[in-house]
């Protein structure tokens, strides 16, 4: 089952990236963060196991630099995937209303 979410990032003043994956209907505060050390890192981990287009990740750059967040709704991943990525686990996860994706 892949679970329908939203990939929230926040650029720090030190130029770090925090990423949270929220699925749709879990509280924000129950789900783990990612740092990422620099622009670099964070677009590959974007393009590559999230599978974002590269437009969108244009646009994160350009928000992520003039308003310092961003976020990428629609953003669909397995519990595995979840867990892969550390954005938690499916204990996290388990009791919690999710909306799947088709």
């Amino acid at each position: 089952m892949r679970l329908n979410g939203m990939v929230h990032m926040i650029r720090h003043k030190d130029a770090t990236y925090r990423v949270t994956y929220t699925p749709v209907g879990v509280p924000p505060a129950s789900c783990p963060s990612r740092i990422f050390p620099d622009w670099a890192e964070l677009e590959r981990f974007l393009a590559g196991p999230l599978r974002v287009e590269w437009r969108e990740i244009l646009t994160a750059l350009e928000a992520l630099c003039r308003n310092g967040n961003y976020c990428i709704y629609e953003v669909r991943l397995s519990e595995a995937e979840i867990q892969e990525h550390g954005f938690g686990s499916a204990g996290t996860l388990s009791g919690l209303h999710v909306t799947e994706a088709a």
